[in-house]
């Protein structure tokens, strides 16, 4: 067994393997090993090129059902690869949960290559296309495969955001406490987005899979958290890694451009709420790695 970052046990390799032999018999007798995890799945890399998707909790249940519905649908729209789920199912005798078994998309995170001007420019078209085919798909196919509506309004992630800064800032640099603050309180006049928009919901730079040559974008990963909501929410994951500037660019190539800069101020706004979440999680469960990940982010972000 495996313990996850946040506590719940996994099963064990050896029993993967046994599942995916039955789930897809041409896998039979491959390797499985633990790969990664974030909040909700953990990953499984499958010998031969194969990932295998398990969700950690009943809700991560629902999402992979939503995306094994969905994704078919965005594929041929968006221009970029994303997971096909070649199996996706249960086999009860062996393992209680749903799972999903695809192939791995290669490429690099984002985040491990550094986010130059030079980078921006030639990323920006390709992300400003994709994110305008997203956000036009008709929110009604959507709901209709499970896709729901956020429902935190922009005033209550601002409360939150404050009592998460609160409740960390003496572990944080005081000129960085300063600009977070800054972030959160400012604009405090911008109006909530009435066109709500199907989104990625995590579009960021771990999810963002570039070229590991030519740095072009390989696909986009992890759709678990697909919902109906503020346009914004879907610049603000790469706030933390090209700052304003790549936020400017993806907007300029965005096609559905109906509030001025609104989606530029609510998206940096919207990433350090973000970043705040991500940052006391990892303080409190002492993950080195992503707390300074997250740290960094809120360094750019309160850049301005």
């Amino acid at each position: 067994m495996h313990t996850s970052i946040s506590g719940e046990v996994l099963p064990d390799v050896a029993t993967l393997a046994r599942l995916v032999a039955e789930a897809c018999p041409e896998l039979a007798g491959r390797s499985v090993q633990f790969l990664a995890e974030g909040w909700d799945f953990a990953m499984y890399e499958v010998e031969g090129g194969w990932l295998l998707r398990l969700p950690k909790r009943e809700e991560a249940e629902e999402e992979l059902a939503v995306e094994a519905a969905l994704l078919p649908q965005l594929a041929p729209l968006l221009g970029v690869a994303v997971p096909e789920f070649t199996c996706v199912g249960a086999a009860e005798e062996i393992l209680s949960r749903p799972f999903a078994i695809y192939r791995r998309i290669e490429g690099v995170a984002a985040r491990s290559v550094e986010c130059t001007g030079a980078l921006i420019a030639a990323l920006a078209p390709t992300l400003g296309s994709v994110l305008t085919a997203l956000h036009r798909f008709p929110v009604n196919r959507a709901m209709a495969c499970g896709v729901a509506a956020a429902s935190t309004s922009l005033q209550e992630m601002r409360r939150t955001a404050l009592e998460r800064l609160g409740s960390i800032e003496e572990r944080l640099d005081p000129e960085l406490v300063v600009g977070c603050r800054a972030v959160l309180v400012a604009d405090t006049s911008f109006s909530e987005l009435s066109d709500s928009v199907l989104l990625h919901a995590d579009f960021n730079d771990e999810h963002l899979l570039l070229d590991g040559r030519s740095h072009a974008v390989a696909g986009i990963i992890d759709w678990s958290d697909l919902q109906i909501g503020d346009p914004a929410a879907d610049f603000a994951g790469l706030y933390g890694w090209g700052g304003e500037a790549l936020v400017e660019a993806l907007h300029l190539h965005y096609g559905n451009r109906r509030d001025g800069d609104g989606i530029v101020k609510r998206a940096r706004f919207r990433a350090a709420c973000a970043e705040l979440h991500n940052l006391q999680y990892w303080l409190r469960v002492d993950h080195t790695a992503y707390a300074a990940s997250a740290r960094a982010a809120l360094e750019r972000i309160a850049q301005h």
